[in-house]
């Protein structure tokens, strides 16, 4: 999965989620990962940055951002939680118009 799962799993994900998570960016690929991050709010985008892309441990990213580990351990849940939802709401769109025919050339 591109490399988030652990941190999919850390967030609590559900395996139902994660799966449909998995199934998404497999469809979509790295760059549709990088561009849905990307429009996350700042703090948000920052921490999944330092964990995902940089591999930091909660303990650097707290004093990267000058917070308390806690309050990383919480954003990043908060993060991906807004992640996967974007993903899945995202792909959710384009399997509509795409099933309702939109696009098509009948």
């Amino acid at each position: 999965m591109l490399g988030i799962e652990p941190l999919l799993e850390e967030a609590g994900i559900t395996a139902r989620l994660r799966s449909e998570v998995d199934l998404i960016l497999e469809q979509r690929g790295q760059d549709y990962l990088d561009k849905t991050i990307a429009s996350l709010p700042e703090r948000q985008k920052v921490v999944l940055a330092l964990r995902y892309y940089e591999s930091l441990l909660s303990a650097e990213i707290a004093m990267v951002l000058g917070v308390r580990e806690a309050q990383v351990e919480e954003l990043l849940e908060k993060a991906t939680h807004a992640l996967c939802a974007k993903l899945a709401r995202n792909a959710g769109r384009r399997d509509a118009s795409t099933a309702s025919g939109e696009g098509s050339q009948e």
